[in-house]
């Protein structure tokens, strides 16, 4: 099973756009919102948003990349030395409130990604943290060992896709890493 390719300019206005717009603003409840938001543009349009890998983690699904991130810009994990790269976007407020510094840059995002966004805003806004993070606890996570990547088929079985469907999707992911790998 192919996998996507992360793009550093979706993740980080994917999550500077729903920082800004969303109710809660702790980590969890943003990469939630994300993973939602993922799940519906691949039901929908036939491709994630960002290309980030979701790990299962124990509270739910976590984009990889931008986990990584948001520890350099808190000043722990791996990156930590990366933080000052991208504290011009946001700051970590008492190790787990996103705080935009900035809006989202809409030019980075497509139409259908920045409504799917506000649907899932909207679909959740009631949501406490802990019950997003019930929310998430679906097919894909469920079928993922802790702490490993799930799979774009998994995903895409969760929200009922068929075989022919998932097919499409990941052959398109094939030719969309080519042309990553040509440029």
């Amino acid at each position: 099973m192919p996998s996507v390719t992360f793009n550093l300019d979706k993740g980080l206005n994917s999550l500077l756009y729903l920082a800004n717009k969303a109710k809660n603003k702790d980590i969890m409840s943003l990469f939630k919102l994300l993973y939602f938001s993922e799940m519906e543009h691949l039901k929908v349009w036939g491709r994630c948003i960002t290309g980030d890998h979701y790990i299962a983690m124990e509270n739910g699904p976590v984009p990889s990349c931008l986990y990584d991130i948001v520890k350099a810009v808190r000043g722990n994990g791996f990156y930590r030395t990366d933080g000052d790269r991208f504290r011009k976007y946001f700051e970590i407020e008492n190790w787990m409130f996103v705080k935009a510094k900035k809006q989202a840059d809409k030019d980075e995002l497509s139409n259908s990604e920045i409504k799917v966004m506000d649907q899932m805003i909207e679909k959740y806004w009631d949501y406490t943290p802990e019950q997003l993070s019930e929310a998430s606890h679906g097919y894909a996570w469920e079928n993922t060992m802790r702490d490993y990547t799930i799979s774009l088929e998994d995903i895409m079985k969760e929200f009922g896709a068929e075989q022919g469907y998932i097919k499409y999707v990941t052959g398109n992911v094939k030719e969309q890493n080519k042309l990553y790998a040509m440029a």
